[in-house]
């Protein structure tokens, strides 16, 4: 098992909304109910890949929450996008996807690209009611479910059998979103 890196999130806090903090560990994001609104990192990015695969790579940037800002055909056999994505979906594992999508063939070249509003959580982990913070991390509202159970189904797999049972949890505030017995 291992850590998912981190990216600096931005959060306006209720009690003075012209002042913005800069959250780069999980652990010290502010409450929910404090905040007004959270910003994420994007950037811009410049695939460059074969016409063949086109919608592969349209379908993988979808995924990852990108907003299409151009599409240009170079000559017959050369695409060029503009996408600007959230930089927490490019770090894990998006150039990997490229690459094995396009038989490694696509190429990528990102710049920073500000921050924007994003609808995000803390999605903490705990064993037996105790929490890890090692394994807390921020992810948008959409993915956190998912992301929850696939990360409590690896933890399950990865740690050792006790005597008795142990509870793995996934949970966004007081609220478990994936639990596996050990």
């Amino acid at each position: 098992i291992i850590t998912t890196p981190t990216v600096p999130f931005k959060a306006r806090l209720k009690s003075n909304p012209d002042e913005q903090v800069v959250c780069s560990n999980p652990s010290l994001f502010p409450d929910q109910a404090l905040v007004l609104a959270y910003e994420e990192p994007v950037i811009r990015a410049t695939i460059i890949t074969p016409a063949a695969y086109t919608g592969d790579i349209i379908t993988l940037c979808q995924s990852r929450r990108g907003t299409q800002e151009a599409m240009d055909f170079m000559d017959n056999d050369q695409v060029l996008f503009k996408y600007v994505l959230p930089l927490s979906e490019v770090v894990t594992d998006f150039y990997d996807e490229l690459k094995s999508l396009s038989k490694g063939y696509a190429s990528l070249d990102y710049e920073p690209a500000g921050y924007r509003e994003a609808d995000v959580v803390k999605l903490q982990f705990a064993l037996n009611g105790a929490p890890v913070d090692a394994l807390t991390t921020i992810v948008h509202r959409g993915n956190a479910e998912r992301l929850g159970r696939a990360l409590s189904l690896r933890l399950k797999d990865a740690l050792a059998r006790q005597q008795f049972e142990v509870a793995i949890q996934a949970m966004i505030g007081s609220k478990v979103v994936a639990r596996e017995s050990l």
